[in-house]
């Protein structure tokens, strides 16, 4: 494997498009440098230190320390330490320490130390100490220390340690250990328990079901002639969803497939978000984040979960 020794901005803007092999990039400084990725060397391997800012794709392993912000996406492999913020897409691996704040997606492994928030979608496995906020999605994984907060929906498996609190969204979910103070809420769900320490909680809390009305309230949404503004995050290069590749979002984009069974999480509409972090969040790789006008009328809420919303018809508005 080659290796180039970058230490300046120019230098890194020098570099090519890609390479015939395997090219480590090293970034070295004896003082604070911020790197500003505007291109993207191909299947490269990335160290960043001294409050760098890097962004690697295709591939690519990153290590970015001290104060670095990293977005690394397609089977990418990040260590973030100090007070990083990652965002890792795809089959990434992401270890994140201190005041780090994560978004893995996909097959993603997340281990987040200290004050780490962290959302962990599809397969993933979350290891989340101390302070941290943890969502986890689908089949995910999941052990919790500390004053930990847990979302646990899908098919997750959990470990509750330590003062942490684990909200549990799905019959889906398995609790494997309920130890030391830990407080697990049963969300209107039935889940097998464990046998647990005489000091922790289960609590058993029926909740309303989403609809319209909460989705609007919940995210404070500003209503005019009966419509609201949502975003939806998008592939830079084509402004089609990853998910399936084929619906271009420009102008009035109207569902192929709408469905409007309410009981329907997934597939048939167009899956919007009430928040730019939200839409984010579900980008599959380099996105525009757009926004968007949207009928309330052409809105479909699943009742147990409001981070996104199907919807019939949308107006995209532009960029955000």
């Amino acid at each position: 494997m080659a290796t180039i020794v970058v230490k300046t901005q120019k230098e890194f803007d020098q570099l090519p498009e890609s390479f015939k092999e395997l090219t480590s990039i090293e970034i070295r400084s004896d003082k604070d440098l911020t790197i500003v990725v505007k291109k993207t060397p191909g299947n490269s391997t990335v160290w960043a230190y001294g409050n760098s800012t890097v962004a690697a794709y295709g591939s690519s392993t990153v290590r970015a320390y001290d104060s670095s912000t990293v977005a690394a996406y397609n089977s990418s492999a990040v260590w973030a330490y100090d007070s990083s913020t990652v965002y890792a897409y795809n089959s990434s691996a992401v270890w994140a320490y201190d005041s780090s704040t994560v978004w893995a997606c996909n097959s993603s492994t997340v281990k987040a130390y200290n004050s780490s928030a962290v959302r962990a979608c599809d397969s993933s496995t979350v290891w989340a100490y101390n302070s941290s906020t943890v969502r986890a999605y689908n089949s995910s994984t999941v052990r919790a220390y500390g004053s930990s907060t847990v979302w646990a929906c899908g098919s997750s498996t959990v470990w509750a340690w330590g003062n942490s609190i684990t909200r549990i969204k799905s019959d889906r979910v398995t609790l494997a250990k309920i130890k030391q103070r830990a407080v697990i809420i049963l969300e209107d769900v039935k889940v097998k328990i464990p046998k647990k320490d005489s000091s922790a909680i289960v609590v058993k809390n029926k909740i309303a079901k989403h609809n319209i009305t909460s989705f609007v309230e919940i995210y404070d949404l500003k209503k005019e002639d009966g419509s609201v503004i949502l975003y939806k995050s998008v592939n830079k290069d084509t402004y089609c969803d990853f998910r399936t590749g084929k619906v271009k979002y420009e102008g009035i984009v109207e569902c192929p497939d709408f469905d409007p069974d309410e009981d329907r999480e997934c597939g048939g509409g167009l899956h919007l978000c009430a928040t730019p972090e939200g839409a984010k969040s579900f980008a599959d790789g380099p996105a525009k984040l757009l926004k968007c006008r949207v009928k309330l009328k052409d809105i479909v809420v699943f009742h147990g979960n409001i981070q996104k919303v199907r919807c019939k018809k949308v107006e995209v508005l532009g960029e955000v």
